[in-house]
């Protein structure tokens, strides 16, 4: 009966987790009725796709990004408080993390986390840092490091195109990285899509019309 609880609070802890990263990819892509209208318009796949296990030990997370290789994120979910992940436990896990990863075809940006409330052993960390998992003990930790993800790939874009043109899906996929950069709690600093958007909210019209990033001074 004590096992059957504890394991009620583990999946209820593991949903929560699952509940709030997906409910900001979700709000930045899914529910902006322009960006789908636009990836719609230019052919292009489903913006988001969420998955997990049946256990909800597994999120997977794939987004379709224009013009460029999509990005996709998954995150082991342990709520083990107890004591830190020993090398066996950790094993266990990136076994089935990494089996998990097969079933899609590569290329593709893809981030492996492992979130555990207690800590990993010295040893643990070692093995998840050869597995190339990033090791994580709460929710917010994974959500920050993903927000500097798209934060990086969003300046460094808008670097590159400075006096130049943008339109189009390059267009498309500068919003959708300043989106998703936001609502993952990320501030912008000096954004030149914010004074276009105050006129044209629509990433449409500004994909169709283009716009011009202002050259560095």
């Amino acid at each position: 009966m004590r096992h059957a609880y504890d394991y009620s609070l583990k999946l209820a802890a593991r949903q929560a987790v699952i509940a709030e990263i997906t409910r900001r990819f979700i709000k930045s892509v899914k529910r902006n009725w322009s960006l789908v209208e636009g990836y719609k318009r230019m052919r292009l796949g489903s913006p988001l796709r969420i998955d997990y296990d049946e256990r909800r030990t597994i999120l997977d997370i794939y987004i379709e990004l224009p013009a460029t290789r999509p990005v996709r994120y998954l995150v082991y979910i342990s709520m083990q408080t107890s004591r830190p992940l020993s090398p066996s436990q950790t094993r266990t896990k990136i076994l089935r993390l990494l089996e998990r990863k097969t079933r899609y075809v590569t290329g593709m940006d893809t981030a492996k986390y492992i979130l555990c409330p207690a800590g990993y052993t010295r040893g643990a960390l070692e093995m998840l840092r050869t597995a190339r998992i990033i090791p994580m003990k709460n929710m917010h930790e994974i959500i920050k490091n993903m927000a500097k993800y798209f934060k990086n790939r969003y300046t460094k874009l808008i670097d590159a195109l400075r006096g130049k043109r943008l339109y189009g899906e390059l267009m498309l996929l500068a919003y959708i990285l300043r989106e998703i950069t936001k609502e993952l709690g990320e501030t912008i600093a000096n954004d030149p899509l914010e004074q276009y958007l105050k006129y044209y909210p629509s990433p449409l019209i500004l994909a169709e019309q283009g716009i011009e990033i202002p050259a560095p001074h």
